[in-house]
């Protein structure tokens, strides 16, 4: 497990995306980081470590050491975390920070929603409504989106807006 000190010390704000990635070659694994987000919208790597699989027991190490690192900092704020919902992370997160909001990434959502609904017009609704910042500019896309697939609406509607849009962001 490694965490940058800058991070640490300020600098970033109480966002943090988190992401596995498989490793290939002779010994395999998995990559797992939380990327932090500093003040001119750049990210930064906060932390990382290594694991045999992704998996509650690897996400649960991983965040237990994380949790080590940022004591300095009161979870008494908005923390947001970003994921895919990788295997066993939300349920660590939800253990170990429960004021957290947890949110999905949008390009994930949209490789699973590309994969059913095809189509230029679809995509564009689908990132207007992942962009908007207001209600009314969200709900302008995804009644776009019912016009063109209504299925594909119905889709969307399975995933509350505060998981994937920026519109919610707003609030609070």
């Amino acid at each position: 497990f490694v965490c940058f000190e800058g991070w640490v010390l300020g600098g970033c704000s109480p966002f943090l995306g988190f992401d596995g990635c498989h490793l290939k070659g002779p010994f395999g694994g998995v990559l797992l980081a939380a990327i932090g987000l500093v003040g001119n919208n750049g990210l930064f790597p906060v932390a990382f470590a290594i694991a045999e699989s992704e998996c509650n027991e690897s996400w649960g190490f991983f965040f237990e050491n994380l949790s080590i690192m940022l004591r300095g900092f009161s979870y008494d704020k908005l923390w947001t975390f970003m994921s895919d919902r990788q295997k066993g992370l939300v349920e660590t997160i939800n253990e170990i920070v429960p004021n957290a909001v947890n949110r999905r990434c949008a390009r994930h959502i949209y490789a699973n929603f590309r994969g059913q609904f095809a189509g230029a017009a679809l995509k564009r609704s689908f990132w207007q409504a992942a962009r908007s910042y207001n209600v009314a500019g969200f709900n302008f896309a995804l009644h776009k989106i019912k016009e063109l697939k209504p299925i594909a609406y119905d889709w969307l509607l399975k995933i509350p807006a505060e998981m994937w849009s920026s519109m919610p962001l707003m609030k609070g």
